[in-house]
């Protein structure tokens, strides 16, 4: 097997293992009405689970993720409005010598029946509204009580410098009265993955 074709395969493994857990442990929650409780919270998920329109925030420990030189890694951004009100929510993301990032916001799009011959343990979701395409925006409408995400790439150049980076997530909302913020930990690999050549495929990313 040719040495680039190694490399490739060991970039692209990085990439998917470091992508398997939440990446924050508890959700950033912003108080909006103190009498009632109503809030809006913010957390960090792995680009490997779905957010569902009626999904809660995830509790798990973080992790860090790890991207090639000359590839990628994504994750989401996740919001949950939890009050009677709806929410209008606007996401950008960036930091980071030699990275690109690249938000885009989840659309939703409506499925009729579960996967068929799936037993009930395997199926993460019943009928409803799943998620599925990605929109070239950084805003969201998000109903009463209900959850949204953006999904954000980061992008390595192939001369980036090996090493630890910080991507900042900022969110505004409320005709940008209030505001919240995250941090996403990225290290950026020594391994360089080789641009592919003659290879008739289409991408989804």
């Amino acid at each position: 097997m040719n040495l680039w074709k190694v490399v490739n395969m060991v970039g692209i493994a990085i990439s998917l293992l470091s992508c398997q857990g939440v990446l924050a442990a508890e959700p950033v929650v912003v108080q909006t009405d103190s009498a009632t409780g109503a809030c809006v919270k913010f957390w960090l998920q792995s680009s490997l689970k779905r957010v569902f329109l009626d999904s809660q925030p995830g509790t798990s420990e973080p992790c860090e993720l790890i991207v090639p030189r000359n590839g990628q890694v994504s994750f989401q951004a996740c919001v949950r409005n939890d009050r009677p009100s709806a929410l209008n929510v606007n996401c950008t993301a960036g930091g980071g010598d030699g990275l690109e990032v690249i938000v885009r916001r989840v659309g939703y799009v409506p499925m009729r029946f579960g996967t068929t011959g799936t037993p009930a343990s395997d199926l993460d979701c019943g009928p409803g509204f799943v998620p599925d395409p990605l929109f070239n925006d950084q805003v969201a409408d998000v109903g009463p009580f209900e959850s949204t995400a953006f999904w954000i790439t980061v992008k390595a150049a192939k001369d980036a410098k090996p090493g630890e980076r910080k991507i900042g997530i900022h969110f505004t909302f409320d005709n940008g009265s209030r505001s919240a913020d995250m941090v996403a930990g990225v290290q950026v690999s020594s391994h360089i993955v080789q641009t592919i050549r003659n290879l008739p495929v289409v991408y989804w990313w």
